[in-house]
């Protein structure tokens, strides 16, 4: 699914929109998190953690973090991939908890 700039930051203000509720659609942030897949993996990449939080305050909440991860993991390959990256990942939640 090909996302140009304009669709990419409605779908990251939608994001920000729904997480400044008292209740936010999470069915609503889910289907905006895949819209911004490709974006997202870059932004984490080039940015710190703040920046990603600042971007992505969903990655907060604990459902999407559990999401990701098990979405990443379902496409490793090795066990020692997994291990590797389990490791990052728990260096990830520590650092914004």
């Amino acid at each position: 699914m090909f996302e140009d700039d304009r669709s990419l930051r409605k779908h990251v203000e939608s994001i920000k929109e729904e997480m400044r509720k008292r209740q936010p659609n999470t069915a609503r942030i889910a289907d905006k998190m895949k819209r911004t897949v490709e974006y997202r993996q870059r932004f984490c990449r080039e940015k710190t953690t703040a920046e990603v939080l600042q971007e992505f305050p969903c990655l907060r909440m604990t459902a999407f973090v559990s999401m990701l991860f098990v979405a990443y993991v379902c496409c490793m390959l090795t066990a020692q991939q997994f291990i590797s990256s389990f490791f990052s990942f728990t260096l990830f939640v520590h650092s914004i908890w």
